[in-house]
Formats: structure tokens, sequence, C-alpha cells
């Protein structure tokens, strides 16, 4: 029997912000892993991993002040704005090993991810704060399920099947949950 365990840890500085998870140039990100695969016998295999993410970022962003109902802004200024993001997830695999070609294997993931956006210069008691600054959330659910042949000349084929659902919470505007049933050939 053999089996193998896995942990990672790494820190850095995002240059581009699309590559970052809070979205901002320069921003600290974290990230660290650990994983556990087992193989049983000669053609059976499991594991289990858990992973998580975390980025926060600071930058300055426009406003105007004002006095409401006046249709008018009054000066223009600038403020903070601290954005953290932060994304957990664990997932579990089976598979088994039938013959010389084929192969069968199963797969959940379960995905946490956490998006903070606050203006703490401001007062608590500046008009539709609330607004401005969110807490969203998204909790992904992946099942994928894979049939494999190879056959010893180097003709293969695979069918894979995935299954997604999304739950939101905390967006302005409310935006619902999904779920889609996917297959690949």
């Amino acid at each position: 029997m053999e089996d193998s365990c896995f942990v990672s840890s790494r820190t850095g500085v995002c240059s581009h912000a699309d590559q970052c998870g809070a979205g901002v140039p320069g921003s600290k990100f974290d990230t660290a892993n650990l994983s556990f695969d087992q193989r049983i016998g000669s053609g059976t295999f499991f594991g289990v991993e858990t992973e998580w993410l975390h980025s926060d970022g600071d930058r300055t962003i426009g406003m105007t002040t004002g006095v409401l109902p006046t249709p008018f802004p009054g000066a223009v200024s600038s403020t903070r704005q601290k954005i953290e993001f932060r994304e957990r997830n664990i997932s579990a695999y089976a598979a088994q090993l039938f013959g010389d070609g084929f192969s069968v294997g199963a797969r959940y993931r379960l995905s946490e991810a956490q998006l903070e956006t606050r203006l703490p210069e401001l007062p608590n008691s500046t008009t539709d704060l609330n607004l401005a600054e969110q807490s969203e959330c998204s909790l992904l659910h992946q099942v994928s399920l894979l049939l494999n042949y190879q056959h010893t000349c180097g003709f293969f084929s695979q069918w894979e099947s995935l299954w997604y659902y999304q739950d939101n919470s905390g967006y302005t505007p409310v935006r619902p949950g999904d779920d889609f049933l996917q297959h690949n050939v």
C-alpha cells in the first residue's frame, strides 16, 4: 500500500489586477493546500485535498460629497477602499482501473469564495454606505464522473459528466444561484 501527503504554502505580491483575488495591483496573496493520496492494491486510488487562498488590497477611489436631496454633487474627493478576498476549497476523489485500458473515477469539490469591500475612512452614518460596502459570498458544488479508455497503440477516449451548483448571498442587486450539467466526450 502506497500513500502520499503534500503540504504547500506560498506568499507573494500580485502585479496584475485580473490575476489577484482582491483585484488590486500590488495586492498581497497567500495560498496554502494540503492533500493526501492513497493507492490500494494495483488499481484503486482515492484522495482528499483542501486549499485556502487569501488576498487583500487597498486602493483609492473617487467620490463626491454633497447634501441630499440636491441633484448637484458637492466637492470632488477620494477615499480609501479596502478589498479582501478569501476562498476555501475541499475535494475528494476515487478512481478504479479495470484491465489494461479502462478506468472510472468520481470527484466532488466544494468551494466557498467571499469578497468583502469596505470604506474604512467614511463614518458609519454616511448615507447609503451599505450600498458601497458589501460582503459577497458564493458556494460552488462540483461533481465530476469519468470513464476512460486507452489502448496500447495510443488510441484513447474519455467521457466526462460535470454537474455544477452555485448559491450566492450578499450581492446587491441579488444574483440568484444556478446549476447545470455538462457532458464532455
